[in-house]
């Protein structure tokens, strides 16, 4: 992938050496005989792989990914939970802060699956302000996917940048969070401008997905 120079120069880290392929390995191999596994309600099933899930003493969620012949891991994500306070409601959002992969499952798109799969069943996913290569492209697939509406969740400072290119937020108190919307490659733009700005996937049938999309800024220029 051919990355931006906007991208280089902003402050969210996109460089493979954060997370090197060595530590991937080492952390499914740390989960392969975790106890306490719980199985992950989807709705749409992973052939050959079931999820499972597991929180940690610090009130984060590891998910793996088993093989259904070998129950090997495959695909190990740590998330951490978080409130996304927004004029519409608040998002109850799964932060994806490590992703972590089998040496020999590389390569099959499982991590995407994963993802898809959480999607669908409900779960709001965003991404973190550290990914590698790799993770960017998954972000931006996922966004382009069926998966559920993609946005971009902007806090602090550049959310009141936001904030005054719409005129429903003028003088008005708003929360935090500030979420967006429009076209992928103003999204994309977005989400990679600053360490405040995060991908968000939001489930397309969750209850209150239309008052969201009412709620969020536009960035299309009609």
């Amino acid at each position: 992938m051919k990355l931006s120079f906007k991208q280089f120069l902003s402050e969210i880290d996109v460089d493979d050496r954060n997370y090197t392929k060595a530590q991937s390995s080492h952390t499914i191999k740390r989960v392969a005989d975790a106890e306490n596994l719980k199985e992950v309600p989807f709705r749409e099933k992973i052939s050959g792989f079931t999820a499972y899930w597991r929180e940690n003493k610090h009130g984060d969620f590891d998910i793996v990914l088993k093989d259904d012949k070998t129950k090997a891991p495959a695909i190990v994500i740590n998330t951490s939970p978080k409130e996304i306070r927004t004029v519409a409601g608040t998002l109850h959002a799964l932060v994806v802060d490590v992703l972590s992969s089998a040496e020999e499952y590389r390569g099959q798109g499982l991590a995407f699956k994963l993802y898809h799969a959480m999607v669908k069943s409900g779960q709001v996913l965003m991404s973190s302000n550290q990914q590698t290569k790799g993770s960017v492209l998954l972000w931006q697939k996922l966004a382009r996917s069926d998966a559920g509406e993609a946005m971009v969740a902007v806090y602090g400072d550049r959310a009141l940048h936001y904030a005054d290119r719409d005129e429903r937020y003028a003088d008005k108190y708003f929360k935090p969070w500030i979420l967006l919307t429009g076209p992928f490659d103003e999204l994309n733009d977005a989400a990679y401008e600053t360490t405040n700005n995060h991908w968000i996937i939001l489930p397309s049938d969750m209850g209150m997905i239309d008052d969201i999309k009412k709620s969020a800024v536009s960035l299309s220029e009609e």
